[in-house]
């Protein structure tokens, strides 16, 4: 059975040095050594320690009473009718199953010979919580890192929009289809390379692109962007393109929120908007230092945008000013259905 969280640390001799048991529900029955991470039960983060309480990115989840703390936001679907308690946990059967997000159970026992792999599982659980689907080889750790970028945009989201982060993302990132590996995708590998040497970049060093202007909701990621920052990076451009016109991508010709960003921010968006002059008042450009004397955010109007959404979201001191940081916490709620 394949649950996913910690049990044993052991030393390089092979002796253990930390180990912990749980009851079916997650509950700690025995504990030995210190703990060396965070995430204990099912591979869920234990952030509230003086409550014992998990952190499933959609809600809380508390193991002494075996239920949620909050409500699904996601009506049940294929779950029969223990999922219409939406405060219950994994069906009320944490034997076979585990919830990675708080929103979908999955079963642990078919990754073992039931026909359906873990990382099978987790695909259908984005497709079916936010809209994503993929393509190519993924591993169970590349996809667990996907939804880890998923559950922590949700969260970062509802702490804007009340709660809705959810109905954000499906409305703002729905139909998003990641793409794996850079060399593999030969219908969009020209283009990559194109637009690799255009920006003075080893197209083989790209972490991830949205290169296709007919397909814009088509993330590739390279073999350095999967990672949460770069993830989230990228889905910034889906975004934008999905709030622009239905008959072009915006981060090739404008007409999405990072043109309205820009314009607000002093500029005058124009040209390939991957690949312009971001002319904002000299007060909005993201700053320079010895670390980074060309920061990303000012190579263009697209990467303006996706720099100040991901920042907004992860670290706002990063961003030019809390100016930007506001426009893109008004934009988020304007665009929460």
């Amino acid at each position: 059975m394949k649950r996913g969280g910690t049990n044993k640390v052991t030393r390089e001799n092979g002796n253990v040095s930390t180990a912990v048991l749980y009851t079916p529900w997650g509950e700690v029955r025995y504990e030995q050594g210190e703990p060396v991470t965070d995430r204990l039960y099912t591979g869920q983060p234990r952030i509230d320690d003086d409550h014992n309480l998990y952190y499933y990115g959609a809600r809380w989840y508390d193991p002494s009473l075996g239920r949620f703390l909050q409500a699904d936001t996601i009506l049940p679907v294929q779950q029969g009718t223990q999922g219409w308690d939406r405060y219950a946990y994994v069906n009320n059967n944490p034997a076979i199953y585990k919830d990675p997000t708080g929103h979908q159970f999955i079963n642990t026992l078919l990754g073992d010979g039931g026909g359906w792999s873990e990382e099978g599982q987790l695909r259908n659980e984005m497709q079916n919580t936010y809209g994503w689907g993929f393509e190519g080889d993924w591993t169970l750790s590349e996809l667990n890192t996907v939804l880890d970028a998923g559950k922590l945009l949700e969260s970062k989201v509802s702490e804007i929009n009340g709660g809705l982060g959810i109905r954000w993302m499906q409305q703002n990132t729905r139909g998003t289809v990641f793409l794996h590996g850079i060399k593999e995708q030969t219908d969009t590998l020209l283009l990559i390379r194109a637009i690799g040497i255009a920006l003075g970049s080893d197209p083989d060093e790209i972490a991830g692109a949205v290169p296709d202007p007919s397909r814009p909701a088509r993330v590739v990621l390279g073999q350095f962007g999967i990672n949460i920052y770069t993830i989230i990076h990228e889905l910034g451009h889906v975004v934008d393109n999905l709030n622009g016109s239905p008959d072009y991508a915006a981060v090739w010709f404008g007409g999405g929120p990072a043109d309205e960003l820009i314009i607000a921010m002093g500029g005058t968006p124009e040209g390939l908007r991957f690949f312009n002059d971001v002319n904002v008042d000299v007060s909005n450009l993201w700053k320079t230092s010895e670390m980074i004397p060309k920061p990303y955010g000012n190579t263009a109007t697209a990467e303006y945008f996706a720099e100040s959404l991901t920042n907004t979201l992860l670290n706002p001191r990063n961003l030019p000013n809390s100016g930007v940081g506001d426009w893109m916490i008004g934009f988020i709620r304007k665009s929460t259905p």
